[in-house]
């Protein structure tokens, strides 16, 4: 079973030639389509906390399987019916174990991976259709669920495996099927989102460099489809996301993506909140941090201080769109976009300094971090935006009262959320803190690289 710091697969080493770029691409395109097909994953004991519950123990169907009224009245009525288009007719194809993931999908996985209520979640109102219309997407979508699914009960370990290689084997007869590219797409962001939340290898990278390949042959041919915007500020999303942690991550599209309005706007975006302009300053921010690690990358400092200048610029001048009659939602989407702003600053000062984690202004940042997150209610939809401010309010927490307050909230969304990168970064920071105790002074990237390269706080 491998350590958390080691992968399955291997992900081709960067080069420092920055003018081989596309080469690059090209490599990581070409391991990506290598992976589909087959799934070399394998299986590995969990430990859940529901893992011996009598919830789980085998019982006798009322009806034979072919007895499509028995089967009705026995299975749970399906949820969100109205919101994702689903019918008495359209899952006669499903097996029962397929139905319950599709249930706990919609209640469960969708509400973890957004900001937004049910009527504006692009999981329930575009994933869930396309699952419906295609097999792969299907396959995926259900894949993603179980995943999310075994880290409590882990019996449904195997049905991500399953699910995951019927995928891998759909998408490999898919992608050269132009007309319906946007199920491929669907398909591998999903995939990547399984491979991020289970956080055991780095195979969401190659399956990131899958869906920019995809989105490349997809933005000529369906740029007037409604859901091609809802798969390109995913894929950005991620993308921003992924970079603070990985140096490998591919080009995003966020020029192209509608969530450049929304900092302007009142509504929430489902990816970014209140927030888009600062992912895109986070973004900046990781690729200045990336050239300056890059040996052999040949750039002036004079170049360097002019990038964060604009970074901090950016920073600084950001705000949201202050509202006339805040609801709750909106006093959380701001609190999480404050405390979003104050773990970018943390993390721009700890480009431009990569040993000082202690300092007063490191202090200062950590504070209001924690001040803002104390806005938002345990439950709230704001959730699924915390990992990364408490991250960067745990690095530079000092105090036994600061750093309590971190782990208990993370402790939190391990069980709201349920992804197991949540339970990778805390332990990133337990150990961090054991070092900090002893007096070892750490750079938290530095040891993330060594020990917990799999992770991405998303």
């Amino acid at each position: 079973m491998p350590r958390d710091g080691e992968s399955r697969v291997r992900i081709p080493e960067d080069t420092s030639d920055t003018g081989v770029v596309s080469s690059n691409l090209s490599i990581h395109f070409s391991h990506w389509i290598n992976l589909l097909g087959h799934d070399d994953h394998v299986e590995w004991v969990k430990t859940g906390n529901l893992a011996n519950s009598t919830a789980l123990a085998r019982l006798p169907m009322p009806c034979k399987g072919g007895d499509h009224a028995g089967l009705d009245a026995y299975l749970p009525p399906t949820a969100l019916n109205n919101l994702t288009g689903i019918t008495p007719g359209t899952l006669k194809t499903w097996e029962v174990g397929e139905r319950h993931l599709l249930n706990h999908f919609l209640q469960s996985v969708s509400r973890a991976l957004v900001v937004v209520d049910d009527d504006e979640n692009p999981f329930l109102k575009v994933f869930t259709p396309l699952a419906l219309e295609n097999e792969t997407v299907k396959h995926a979508l259900v894949a993603l669920s179980a995943c999310h699914l075994s880290q409590v009960y882990p019996e449904w370990g195997q049905d991500t495996l399953n699910q995951r290689s019927s995928a891998l084997r759909c998408l490999k007869d898919d992608i050269e099927d132009l007309e319906h590219v946007l199920w491929s797409l669907a398909t591998t962001l999903l995939l990547c989102l399984l491979e991020i939340c289970e956080a055991q290898s780095q195979v969401w990278l190659l399956h990131l460099h899958g869906a920019y390949a995809l989105l490349e042959q997809s933005l000529d041919h369906h740029e007037s489809d409604p859901y091609l915007s809802t798969l390109i500020d995913l894929y950005d999303y991620i993308c921003c996301a992924a970079s603070l942690t990985c140096d490998k991550v591919p080009p995003t599209f966020l020029l192209r993506s509608r969530a450049d309005f929304v900092d302007g706007g009142s509504s929430i975006h489902p990816q970014y909140g209140l927030s888009a302009t600062l992912y895109k300053c986070l973004h900046h921010c990781n690729q200045v941090s990336c050239r300056l690690r890059r040996e052999g990358c040949f750039i002036s400092q004079e170049e360097i201080e002019d990038e964060i200048k604009d970074i901090e610029l950016a920073l600084q001048s950001w705000s949201p769109l202050e509202d006339l009659s805040p609801s709750r939602q909106m006093r959380e989407a701001r609190a999480a976009a404050f405390a979003t702003q104050w773990a970018i600053i943390m993390r721009l000062r700890q480009v431009m300094q990569p040993t000082v984690s202690d300092n007063p202004q490191m202090g200062k940042a950590t504070d209001n971090i924690l001040s803002a997150l104390s806005l938002i209610r345990h439950g709230s939809e704001m959730e699924a935006h915390m990992l990364f401010p408490l991250f960067m309010a745990g690095v530079g927490s000092h105090t036994k009262v600061n750093r309590m307050s971190v782990e208990f909230r993370i402790q939190v969304l391990e069980t709201t959320l349920g992804f197991r990168n949540i339970v990778l970064a805390h332990r990133l920071l337990d150990e961090i803190w054991r070092r900090s105790n002893e007096g070892i002074d750490t750079n938290w990237e530095h040891l993330m690289r060594e020990k917990y390269p799999n992770l991405v706080l998303f």
